[in-house]
Parts: structure tokens; C-alpha cells; sequence
């Protein structure tokens, strides 16, 4: 086996290794602790999860590609200028589905089954640490394609530690919102701890001015999820359909603000692939 080829997949076998780990852990322990309805609840809700999640593993072959195809030893801007341009484009795409999941949640549940609708917080809590951990999640892909994936591994063991605590601590009196909260806690850790390791590698800040307004907007948007994810239901659920379409396409105006600059890129783009 080429060393080169093991100096990358043994790390990151490892790290698929714990990230399976850290998804399955909280199913195990809801299946000891509440019982198989409330696994099933779970389960549902953590599908919208990973609807979240895949739009943002789409960007990892190109971060790796484009990181480990610059020089033996990339500058750090161009690694700097990379990285924020990606993670723009990822904010912008994540953040109106998971703008959609939580505005709608009561009404997206209940369609897999009455008692489904009992998963709505947690899907709710699953979004929002997705949208913030979308932030930096794409420190991982980087620090592969620089030829330090154990620094992820390393990340991993710390997420998964501290989610063991917080589903044994949250499980038992939250049953499928502790464990929605448990999980988003632990990728909120380990996206921390992945995006302190390119700031150390890059010797300063790891975002340059691109993403700021991707970031802004994103800020924006959480804070509306959050207003809407702790706000009282309304009875009437007529008007609150109809209040929720409104309040979902208001938070959606300081998304296209963010993605306006890209709308050329994309048309150029689509232009050249045209010819």
C-alpha cells in the first residue's frame, strides 16, 4: 500500500468510524431509555438532519480537490479564500431549507403520521445547530486535503465525549429533543475544534471578508428560527400557516441579499458549461 494512500485513509477511516458512532449513539440510548415509539420519532426527525447535512458533504470533494490541487505548500490566503468561499455558498444553501424545516415543522411531521407531530422540537433543534455548524464545517475537508486528518479523528473523540455526557444527562427528561440537542451540541463541539485547528494552521483568521455577508444574513436567519422555534403555537391553525408563510418569507430577504453577489458568477458559469 502506497504510504501516501495510507497517510490519508487510515485517518479518515477513523473518522467515519466515530462519525457513525456519533450518529447511532443517541438512537441506542433513546431505544434503552424511552422506548421504540420515541425512537421512531427521532429517527424521522433526524431524517430532515441529514437532508441538511448532504447539502453540505456535496461541497467536500470539491474543498479537498481544489485545496490538495494548489502547491505542495498553499499559501494561506489562497487556503483562507477557498475556505470562505465555500462556506458562503454552503450558508446560502442551507439556511432557507433549514429556514423551511423549522417554520413548517408542524405541518411537515404530521404527514408521516399523527404521532409523529411529537417530533417537531427536535427537528427544530437539529436545524438550527445545523445551520450554525454549517458555518465551519467545512474546516474537516480542509484539513484532509492538507495532510492533517487526524486532526479530525482527534475532533471527533472530543464531539463524541461530550454528546455521551449530554445524552445521559438530557435523554431521560427530554426523550427526542435531548437527544436532537445532545447530537447538534456534539457537531457544534466538533466543528469548534476542527475550525481552531485551520486557524492555528493558517496563523490567524480563517474566514476573509467573502463570508462575512453570507455570516451576517445566516445570523439574521437564526435568530428567526430561534423566535419561531420558542414561540407559542398558535390554536388557530389556519392563521398560523398563513403567519408562518409571511414570517419564512421575510427571513428569506436577508438571504438573497447575502447570495446576490453570486447570482453573476452562477449565470457565467452556467454559460460556459452551456458552450
Amino acid at each position: 500500500v502506497p504510504d501516501a494512500f495510507r497517510r490519508y485513509a487510515v485517518p479518515i477511516g477513523f473518522g467515519e468510524l466515530l462519525a457513525t458512532v456519533l450518529k447511532r449513539s443517541a438512537t441506542l440510548l433513546l431505544a434503552f431509555v424511552a422506548g421504540p415509539a420515541v425512537v421512531g420519532v427521532y429517527e424521522i426527525a433526524k431524517q430532515f438532519a441529514n437532508t441538511l447535512h448532504s447539502i453540505r458533504v456535496g461541497f467536500d470533494p470539491i474543498v479537498v480537490a481544489v485545496v490538495a490541487g494548489r502547491d505542495r505548500a498553499p499559501s494561506a490566503r489562497a487556503i483562507r479564500a477557498g475556505f470562505s468561499h465555500a462556506t458562503a455558498l454552503v450558508l446560502l444553501f442551507v439556511a432557507p431549507v433549514a429556514l423551511f424545516f423549522v417554520v413548517f415543522a408542524e405541518w411537515l411531521l404530521p404527514l408521516f403520521g399523527a404521532d409523529f407531530g411529537a417530533g417537531v422540537d427536535a427537528v427544530r433543534a437539529m436545524s438550527v445547530c445545523a445551520v450554525v455548524a454549517s458555518a465551519g464545517s467545512l474546516a474537516g475537508p480542509v484539513l484532509v486535503a492538507l495532510g492533517q486528518a487526524w486532526s479530525t479523528v482527534r475532533a471527533a473523540c472530543w464531539a463524541l465525549g461530550v454528546q455521551a455526557v449530554l445524552l445521559v444527562w438530557w435523554t431521560p427528561a427530554l426523550g427526542a429533543l435531548g437527544a436532537a440537542l445532545a447530537s447538534g451540541v456534539g457537531s457544534l463541539v466538533q466543528v469548534g475544534i476542527l475550525v481552531a485547528v485551520v486557524r492555528r494552521h493558517l496563523g490567524g483568521r480563517p474566514y476573509d471578508r467573502e463570508v462575512a455577508r453570507a455570516m451576517s444574513a445566516v445570523g439574521l436567519v437564526i435568530v428567526v428560527l430561534g423566535l419561531v422555534a420558542a414561540g407559542a403555537r398558535l390554536q388557530h391553525v389556519g392563521a398560523a400557516l398563513w403567519i408562518h408563510g409571511v414570517v419564512f418569507a421575510f427571513a428569506l430577504l436577508p438571504i438573497l441579499w447575502a447570495a446576490w453577489p453570486y447570482l453573476p458568477r452562477f449565470a457565467r458559469a452556467s454559460a460556459n458549461a452551456a458552450t
